[in-house]
């Protein structure tokens, strides 16, 4: 029988669901505010990240960009649920090969992949993936969400989590994941590599974590990257400001030339684009004017 409105009026938990909600919702605006302010360069996104993975409720939490050249994971930043756990060296790169190899099409921007969904798959159980997590028992569950994804690499988000999500945690996830994709495609040149070099200074040149290491300059000495002698003048005329069409004058190509060199740059370098590029460039010059000089004998 319907309750009468005096009834209902005179009931003092009518809704004994709202406030847990509208905390979770106010959580999560929040969180989308910092998370954008910290990729305009503003706030520690490292703290960021914690309180994300404080709100799923998951176990540990890798963001990472992934090579498509070689599937080399460089490590962005890192949290756990529990003070003094360690942090996450290495995602499972090949949950993301997986999904790249067989849904890369739908892996837009904001889009979350789960282990459970994936495994569903026929070709799942045979796949580098499913071996890399059978042994994991601990973690029931694994989100990928897609950060971005370009010619040269896809930035990822990775949460593992150790009890089965609930309605409650899928929802807020689900909830920001759009946001903080537009947030991160909103990003300032050269913060994701700033990020990165941040993190290799942290964990450590340590053997055998080569992913982990501070971003190289990109004309290094050594040539890091192994890029063409092409690709460096490229990279020294974009330095100098010249725009594509002024390179491919400089060097007596055509513009479609210079723009293969640039992808070849970009793929090389996990660079998201020219304005990364560029911003990395004149963070190493910079770098190698702060060096002090020695001094000559006259």
């Amino acid at each position: 029988m319907p309750r009468s409105a005096d009834t209902a009026s005179s009931d003092p938990v009518r809704f004994p669901t709202a406030a847990p909600l509208e905390v979770r919702i106010e959580r999560s605006f929040a969180l989308i505010t910092k998370w954008a302010a910290a990729m305009s360069g503003h706030g520690d996104f490292n703290k960021i990240v914690s309180g994300l993975i404080a709100q799923v409720q998951g176990a540990n939490l890798v963001v990472y960009r992934l090579a498509l050249a070689d599937f080399t994971p460089r490590i962005i930043a890192a949290a756990c649920d529990r003070r003094g756990q360690t942090r996450p060296d290495r995602p499972g790169v090949a949950l993301a090969r997986f999904l790249l190899d067989r849904h890369r099409e739908s892996a837009l921007p904001g889009t979350i992949w789960r282990l459970s969904e994936l495994r569903e798959d026929p070709r799942f159980a045979a796949s580098a993936a499913n071996r890399e997590w059978a042994h994991r028992t601990e973690i029931c569950e694994v989100s990928l969400i897609v950060m971005e994804q370009q010619d040269g690499h896809i930035d990822l988000i990775e949460i593992a989590f150790e009890t089965p999500p609930n309605r409650h945690k899928q929802l807020s996830t689900s909830v920001i994941t759009r946001s903080l994709a537009d947030g991160w495609a909103a990003r300032a040149p050269g913060i994701v590599s700033r990020m990165i070099a941040a993190q290799g200074r942290m964990r450590g040149s340590t053997a055998g974590h080569d992913t982990d290491h501070a971003s190289p300059s990109i004309l290094g000495g050594f040539n890091p990257y192994n890029l063409s002698r092409s690709e460096q003048r490229v990279c020294h005329l974009l330095a100098g400001g010249l725009k594509p069409r002024e390179m491919a004058q400089e060097l007596n190509v055509s513009i479609a030339t210079i723009r293969t060199h640039l992808r070849n740059v970009y793929a090389k370098t996990g660079a998201s684009g020219q304005v990364e590029v560029m911003a990395r460039l004149h963070a190493d010059t910079q770098t190698e004017q702060d060096q002090p000089t020695l001094s000559r004998a006259g």
